[in-house]
């Protein structure tokens, strides 16, 4: 009887402390300006100018450069993103490389103009994120750990979605036995967890 009295309170405090930690995830999610192309973003995000959308473009195409996901033959590549999602990477001058498409735009650095804001904007740390079509639909950050539905308007998202990714180019690119390996695009082992877009898509 003594040691159920001592347990007890331990673990209705363990009780709430999780209650707490799932309160404080949820009110991580943040809706995040979502586009698909240059000409959509001052028509689909009120207040957005175009020197802003301009900007923020740039940023995430030049991420997009950087830390695509690269495979070593077109096939590899089309297993993790779909069937016409890949081209060749023109960056490695002899067309034996090959990346997923650029699908659109996760607008970090212009959540303020859909009323973004709380601690959770914060992880947005003014960037805009390049998006990648996944083989089974939808779009998905260069790791894989965010995904979110393909259109345009807004999507729910947390910090992680905005997480900083290695480079990749000039690395060696991906073959179809390190993708099995590793089990794939957006895989635990090379990702650090696949975490889906806080149940919100385009449009939401």
């Amino acid at each position: 009887m003594k040691r159920n009295r001592l347990t007890r309170p331990a673990t209705i405090g363990l009780i709430g402390l999780t209650a707490f930690t799932l309160a404080a995830c949820q009110e991580e999610v943040m809706d995040v300006p979502m586009i698909s192309s240059a000409s959509e973003c001052t028509t689909s995000i009120p207040g957005a100018t175009p020197a802003e959308c301009q900007t923020a473009i740039d940023q995430a195409n030049a991420e997009h450069q950087a830390t695509a996901p690269r495979y070593d033959a077109v096939a590899v590549c089309e297993a993790e993103h779909g069937a016409g999602n890949c081209v060749a990477d023109n960056s490695s001058g002899g067309g034996s490389i090959f990346m997923p498409i650029l699908m659109g735009y996760m607008m970090g650095s212009l959540m303020s103009k859909l009323g973004g804001g709380g601690a959770a904007a914060g992880a947005a740390n003014a960037r805009s994120v390049p998006m990648y079509p996944g083989a089974g639909g939808g779009m998905q950050t260069a790791d894989g750990s965010t995904k979110v539905a393909a259109g345009s308007g807004t999507a729910k998202v947390g910090p992680q979605a905005f997480k900083a990714q290695p480079t990749t180019l000039g690395k060696a690119p991906m073959s179809s036995s390190s993708v099995r390996s590793t089990g794939g695009f957006g895989n635990s082992s090379t990702s650090g967890g696949r975490t889906s877009s806080g149940g919100g898509g385009f449009g939401g």
